[in-house]
């Protein structure tokens, strides 16, 4: 892609990589970083003693002006990021109509990763929930409560100055969403909508698949088979005692090994194996089998994990080996 001028040019800069980074986390997630910053504030202020007394220390005019901007900031906050809420909204509506009218519903897919919709939506909502909660600052007061100490503004404020840059990050999203929007409701400019999208997105997840279905079908060449060893992604009906059964539903797909987790239980269970000495059967030794690929889609009651003679898996290894194998529901068909 280094040698594709087309490419090179529709990369992303680097300020939209950061953004679109910040961008890109969870609902969930984003509170949780949000409750570790509010916990790391508590911290330092419990710990306040151990530094110079001047350090965290305000003058009185000071600690009053920084009281005042703590009560009043964060309703000009609310209200600002309630409104990009409602404008996204629109956008997204407007959007919607006119794909629907130019038969352009393979383009909304373009349009949602390009202007960030999901990361801004799930950002705007986190930011609106923090600011609702802190309006009542509950950590803090409690904190305060059990360890008898008085109310310090410097602390407040640090965590309102984490508010006004959360916002800021969404303003700055929030003008992307609006340029993204004006480029999609003109059809001659979503081709480069879709040049963007193929160069940072498809192209990139197309190559990964690619290399991850390469290196997991590769991923038994330096097992001796005559030991126990794993195979993975058997094109044929395996034989063997369940050891893992999933139900998927409709479908899902495999979309990621962590194989230095299955290499860790392989060699775990490969040496119960020969402390119970398991002997092989003809020149194969005993072995596990991994029945999915990257990409086959699976539906129903699936057994995915095989064994083939050897000692069974122990709870503890059938969990590392539920968690090291992500599964996604395939929703290509919805």
């Amino acid at each position: 892609m280094k040698r594709n001028k087309v490419a090179r040019r529709a990369r992303y800069g680097r300020a939209h990589r950061f953004v679109r980074f910040l961008l890109t986390a969870t609902f969930g997630i984003l509170l949780a970083r949000y409750l570790l910053l509010d916990l790391a504030v508590i911290n330092l202020e419990g710990y306040r003693t151990h530094f110079p007394s001047g350090l965290f220390a305000l003058s009185e005019e000071s600690d009053v002006g920084a009281r005042s901007l703590i009560e009043k900031l964060p309703a000009l906050f609310l209200a600002v990021q309630v409104g990009l809420l409602t404008i996204i909204s629109l956008a997204l509506a407007l959007v919607t109509l006119i794909a629907q009218r130019e038969d352009a519903t393979t383009d909304i897919k373009v349009y949602y990763h390009e202007s960030m919709f999901f990361g801004m939506a799930a950002s705007g909502l986190a930011l609106v929930v923090v600011l609702v909660v802190q309006l009542f600052w509950p950590l803090q007061s409690l904190f305060r409560l059990l360890a008898g100490t008085s109310p310090s503004a410097i602390f407040d404020f640090l965590l309102l100055a984490a508010h006004a840059l959360w916002l800021v990050v969404n303003l700055i999203g929030a003008a992307h969403f609006v340029a993204v929007t004006f480029e999609f409701v003109q059809p001659s400019a979503r081709k480069r909508l879709r040049e963007r999208y193929t160069a940072n997105a498809a192209m990139p997840e197309q190559l990964a698949a690619t290399l991850r279905h390469h290196i997991y079908l590769g991923a038994d060449s330096g097992f001796d088979k005559t030991e126990p060893h794993a195979v993975f992604g058997s094109m044929f009906r395996p034989t063997g005692a369940i050891e893992i059964e999933q139900d998927f539903g409709d479908g899902s797909n495999l979309v990621d090994v962590h194989l230095r987790l299955v290499r860790w239980v392989i060699n775990r269970w490969a040496i119960r194996c020969k402390c119970a000495s398991e002997t092989p059967s003809g020149n194969v030794g005993p072995r596990l089998i991994f029945t999915s690929i990257p990409g086959r889609k699976l539906s129903g009651e699936v057994a995915w994990c095989l064994r083939d003679g050897g000692v069974p898996l122990s709870s503890f290894e059938k969990w590392i080996l539920w968690w090291a194998f992500r599964f996604e529901e395939d929703v290509r068909d919805a």
